[in-house]
């Protein structure tokens, strides 16, 4: 035998053929499908069986130990408006009394609240505060605070 010979494949030695030569074995895939139904319908009464001795009350036979067939508290309903109309005219009213009327803001600070109309009258009359010069300028965090042609 030479090294040539040797290192040929046994499948060549053989006749090649397209397709397979050998059938499946009919009994045997039988008895595998036969064998896997058996396990399946064993598994479903082992299942049902199980489920019914887990849920079974042994003190009273007619119901079931399961907490979730058993009653629950209701869910309290949500607490909503009873009219949500009549709410929402009452906050409506009780900003345009704040709109127009007088009244204090902070006492202690001495700010007060005057109606709208009036303050706008006022705002018209006396103009926006400007800062026209460095002593006017506020102290404190605020001071590196620069209006209009005075910033450098």
């Amino acid at each position: 035998m030479t090294a040539k010979e040797t290192s040929l494949h046994p499948a060549q030695h053989e006749p090649l053929t397209p397709y397979e030569t050998r059938d499946a074995n009919f009994r045997n895939l039988m008895f595998a499908g036969l064998g896997l139904m058996g396990l399946i319908v064993f598994a479903l009464v082992a299942t049902w069986l199980i489920s019914d001795l887990l849920t079974r009350d042994s003190a009273n036979p007619g119901a079931t130990a399961s907490t979730i067939t058993t009653a629950r508290p209701e869910f309290p309903a949500p607490q909503l408006q009873a009219d949500p109309l009549l709410d929402l005219s009452k906050v409506r009213a009780h900003e345009d009394s704040v709109l127009s009327t007088y009244g204090w803001s902070d006492r202690k600070a001495g700010l007060v609240r005057v109606p709208i109309e009036q303050a706008m009258t006022l705002l018209l009359q006396k103009g926006l505060p400007v800062v026209t010069s460095q002593d006017q300028m506020p102290q404190g965090r605020h001071a590196r605070i620069r209006f209009g042609k005075e910033s450098r």
